[in-house]
């Protein structure tokens, strides 16, 4: 359609419609213009009513999700075991709920916690005695009794508890608290919503006549506007005067079950409570609307307003007024309108044409074309985000591992494909060493990696040995095996930890969990992997691990491996006294205790602990006289006390203090020689394949120790200096033979991959390094 005959059309269609309004408005306007004001009243006061209704019941929604979240949470849990009110799983509760509360702050509501039987609540700013938080929410007097028969009460655990503010409180304290009792790990808690009048009622309505309330039974929650305000007070004249038919004598306490209260118990201007339906009733010259909450049901919102009505000289006056200025401006509205009406089509146009020339085609025709490429990209689109998507699979293993959901067996073969006859399988459980990516490779790279680590378990673990194979997190990979002999799945696994270790440079470990009969029961499968690579310490140099060789270990002898000792000797170089000790007195508790050593065994690990404080002072360059003097030696140390095993490690326990103490106060002066010492080591090993790992070995530091003070002292971390430097020597071999290949060069200077070299020759050098051999 071309623009001239568009123009006219519309300028044709819009002069009709103009007069022929103006010929009835005239007529009718007097008559009609009080009801369409009302109307016009009664869609906004709609309006607002159900944009409150979502307002209120979002925090509502909210909060009570946010305590079923709270009820699974890993340190709520360990809180609610902790018998002795530990500092530690007061503290996870306490951050995660300041961060909760955090996150959800224009809600206007917080979350606290407390057991049951005990004295302490844990806010999301602090912990406090249950009195003061009482006093805080208003649970007095009264309040408090209500509140002791709703705790006796067997109904407790499937209703909520209502606390209304006593008079007086400050701002800054909760309008009401909705209370909530829960059984957590067979310990009953108290969950506490306190909710803010300042975030939930409209505050500009205190200047007017208007007046919001919510409404519980026959109780006024929260309203706004003073006391006196008449549309407060008819609001409350309609709830006695409705209670007095609908309420319970004696209203005992505000109680609800969450979704619907009782209906001997519920405010109502009719005799069925409506869902969703506006309700309105007029009293005492105000109309007032009720709506019920979705969240709570048995919770409604009230909206008063002053009823008003235009007087009959101002709307003859208004009509006269409209049919002479529609009927003055009818020809002029007409071309404006045909000219306002084409002009998002004309700028759509523009838009699509991104400044080429116009062309001399039906408009209507062009922006169809360019609609269809809209939608054809947009369906392109989706199907990259479905690709992208956590296939339902996976998420079902997922659910099963963390037993989130336990379907019969049946059930769960058919999701994963299985045969009938199928039953049995094992967790295998992968794990890159905490941190290794973050420290080899950059954040963006990060991805990438995780899919090929995904890749290489795909490709080397047999697709008829394993059922489903999914990411858990960053560092953790999980595969769920057919109950297969160890003899057939170990070589496998090993060829893709070789895989790993070769491509990206990571170490791993693997762990076998114990075997189940039922796929059901893939969580106990898994929950054992996870314990055997908590036992990883003591299988030094290992890595696989399974479930028998971990509980044989468990009750063997003696137990201090190589990455226990690097560990107490990396805390203790860095300075860090009270790890150590600890870390030490732990090692000594699960021998003496737990392992019950024989004196031969003893005498041993009293061996090993006098070979750690030698290597330790080995490490930050100290002799034995430097910090014990004449007081021992390691002669005596290694010698038993006569009073026997339990206080025989008390000399080597104070040893330990003393080198701990003798290292913190020179703690900074060592790191720079030990740098240097580290920067001689990597010239000299560059052609070996060595790793943050094996520089972690020689000087018997922590990785993350040695990372951040290489990066202090030498500006670059460890992977970044050994690759340039390893460039540099490249270019020095290949100034002296121009004729060694790419490969041969990789080789000598510790390199085993050549796309690796490659990669990083042409990060420092900007050009691959064929190029750079043909311009020397």
């Amino acid at each position: 359609m071309r623009r001239s005959k568009y123009y006219l059309k519309l300028f044709i269609i819009f002069l009709a419609v103009i007069f022929t309004y103006t010929l009835v408005a005239g007529g009718i306007f007097i008559y009609k213009s009080s009801e369409l004001a009302a109307l016009d009243r009664s869609h906004k006061e709609q309006v607002f009513m159900r944009q409150m209704k979502e307002k209120l019941d979002t925090p509502l929604y909210v909060s009570l999700d946010m305590i079923n979240r709270l009820k699974e949470d890993d340190k709520l849990a360990a809180y609610a075991r902790d018998a002795s009110n530990s500092h530690y799983p007061i503290t996870q509760v306490f951050t995660q709920l300041r961060k909760d509360a955090s996150a959800f702050f224009n809600f206007g509501f917080t979350v606290s916690v407390a057991k049951s039987g005990e004295d302490m609540v844990i806010t999301p700013l602090r912990t406090e005695s249950k009195e003061n938080f009482f006093k805080q929410i208003g649970l007095v007097g009264e309040e408090a009794a209500r509140f002791q028969r709703y705790v006796a009460s067997d109904r407790a655990f499937s209703t909520l508890f209502v606390v209304l503010s006593s008079e007086g409180l400050q701002s800054d304290q909760p309008v009401f608290t909705i209370i909530r009792r829960e059984w957590v790990e067979n310990q009953e808690m108290l969950f506490f919503v306190s909710f803010y009048e300042r975030q939930l009622l409209p505050v500009w309505l205190e200047s007017g006549g208007e007046a919001f309330a919510i409404v519980h039974g026959g109780w006024l929650l929260a309203s706004t506007g003073a006391a006196s305000d008449k549309g407060i007070s008819s609001i409350q004249e309609i709830m006695t005067r409705k209670s007095q038919s609908y309420l319970a004598e004696d209203h005992d306490s505000l109680e609800t079950d969450g979704n619907a209260g009782g209906d001997d118990q519920r405010w109502r201007f009719g005799d069925e409570q409506a869902n969703g339906v506006l309700e309105t009733v007029r009293h005492n010259g105000y109309t007032i609307h009720r709506l019920y909450s979705e969240a709570l049901k048995d919770w409604q919102y009230v909206y008063a307003v002053p009823e008003e009505r235009l007087p009959f000289g101002k709307l003859l006056r208004e009509a006269l007024l409209v049919y002479g200025a529609l009927a003055l401006a009818g020809l002029l509205l007409a071309v404006y309108a045909a000219k306002a009406s084409y002009n998002p089509v004309r700028r759509m146009i523009t838009l699509f044409k991104a400044g080429q020339a116009a062309e001399s085609r039906d408009e209507f025709a062009f922006i169809e074309r360019e609609l269809a490429k809209m939608l054809q990209t947009n369906e392109k689109l989706q199907l990259t985000i479905e690709q992208y998507r956590l296939p339902l699979r996976d998420k079902y293993m997922q659910d099963l591992l963390l037993g989130a959901h336990r379907p019969p067996p049946d059930k769960i073969k058919h999701e994963l494909g299985l045969a009938p006859s199928e039953s049995g399988a094992a967790v295998l459980l992968a794990e890159i060493v905490p941190d290794a990516i973050m420290s080899l490779y950059k954040k963006d790279a990060v991805p990438a990696i995780r899919h090929r680590i995904m890749e290489l378990l795909e490709k080397h673990i047999d697709r008829e040995l394993r059922i489903g194979l999914l990411e858990l997190d960053y560092n953790r990979y999980c595969v769920i095996v057919r109950q297969a002999e160890d003899a057939q799945l170990q070589p496998l696994v090993q060829q893709a930890i070789v895989a790993i270790k070769q491509e990206l440079e990571l170490p791993v470990r693997a762990a076998f969990g114990k075997a189940v009969d039922d796929l059901d029961q893939l969580e106990v499968s898994y929950r054992s992997a996870v314990h055997v690579l908590e036992l990883r310490h003591l299988f030094a140099g290992k890595s696989i691990i399974t479930s028998a060789e971990a509980q044989s270990q468990a009750e063997g002898s003696l137990s201090y491996s190589l990455e226990t000792e690097r560990q107490i000797i990396g805390m203790l170089v860095e300075g860090r006294k009270e790890e150590a000790i600890n870390r030490l007195r732990q090692v000594l508790e699960f021998n003496l205790k737990e392992k019950r050593l024989s004196e031969v065994a003893l005498a041993e690990l009293r061996t090993l602990l006098l070979g750690t404080v030698l290597r330790t002072l080995h490490a930050v360059n100290k002799k034995w006289d430097e910090i014990y003097g004449g007081d021992c030696s390691p002669d005596e140390l290694a010698r038993p006390e006569p009073e026997g095993p339990p206080t025989e490690f008390g000399p080597i326990l104070s040893c330990f203090e003393r080198l701990a103490d003798a290292i913190g106060q020179d703690v900074h002066r060592t790191d720079e020689p030990i740098v240097e010492r580290m920067v001689s080591y990597i010239h000299d090993h560059y052609a070996q394949d060595i790793s943050l790992t094996d520089l972690s070995e020689a000087f018997q530091l922590t990785p993350n120790y040695i990372s951040t003070i290489f990066k202090n002292y030498t500006g670059s971390n460890f992977r970044d200096y050994l690759n340039q430097y390893r460039v540099s020597r490249a270019k020095e071999y290949m100034h002296i033979n121009p004729d060694l290949t790419v490969g041969e060069v990789a080789r000598l200077v510790g390199c085993n991959n050549t796309i690796t070299f490659t990669r990083a020759f042409k990060k420092y050098e900007n050009i691959p390094p064929g190029q750079y051999t043909k311009k020397q």
